[in-house]
């Protein structure tokens, strides 16, 4: 039903305010409207569903992608393309357009309930092609090594922050550390530490930027 009624241009702007479960995210240029919900069969069984919802300004007519679940091999996600085939799941909640080689893609960040000890936040960047999409690429840089996207896991027992400060122009996000020196790798062991990273989008990738000073009330 909700697929049959994403298919009507109407429906792009349609708040669906009757369905507080289903998030619902614009692209700054209101081209782009994200979809994603989760089902959880147990506290370490999550099951995601969602739809693209893209819409061509020059006549309202929209087209819509359906995005089926495979769970990914944790060791690979950071370096894997996936398509709406084979999405890897996710609840996003920021999205942010940019342009690479004259394309329009967007800058995604998402949340994943993950496993009964941790969470997991990540950036990633889609681009759409003949209403086929498709997740990751090499533009995120942090010195001599690039990803694909960037996944973030740490303790379910905090909150971790990440977000698009338009402000700043910047990706603004907690840097995670462990509890103790002993748990280094143990990622149900890891929080915020208090300090922040960023990623800032110049030349056609996302910089990495360590320990930056913001300080921006009332945005956590």
């Amino acid at each position: 039903i909700l697929q049959e009624t994403l298919i009507q241009p109407k429906s792009f702007f349609h708040p669906f305010d009757s369905l507080p479960s289903l998030g619902k995210v614009f692209s700054d240029d209101k081209k782009l409207k994200v979809y994603t919900w989760s089902y959880s069969r147990s506290p370490s069984d999550h099951e995601y569903h969602g739809f693209l919802q893209v819409r061509n300004p020059d006549d309202d007519s929209v087209s819509v992608i359906y995005l089926n679940h495979v769970p990914a091999d944790t060791e690979s996600f950071e370096n894997t393309v996936f398509t709406s085939n084979n999405w890897y799941g996710a609840l996003y909640y920021q999205v942010v357009s940019v342009n690479i080689g004259g394309e329009k893609f967007y800058t995604l960040i998402g949340f994943d309930f993950n496993s009964i000890f941790t969470n997991v936040k990540m950036i990633d960047i889609l681009r759409v092609v003949d209403n086929k999409a498709f997740f990751g690429g090499p533009y995120f840089s942090k010195g001599n090594d690039t990803k694909k996207r960037l996944r973030f896991e740490y303790s379910s027992q905090v909150v971790m922050f990440v977000r698009y400060i338009p402000e700043l122009e910047k990706i603004v996000y907690d840097h995670l550390s462990p509890s103790s020196s002993r748990f280094r790798g143990q990622f149900r062991f890891y929080g915020p530490d208090m300090s922040h990273d960023a990623l800032k989008f110049e030349n056609e990738m996302w910089f990495h930027i360590s320990d930056i000073d913001w300080k921006t009330p009332g945005t956590r």
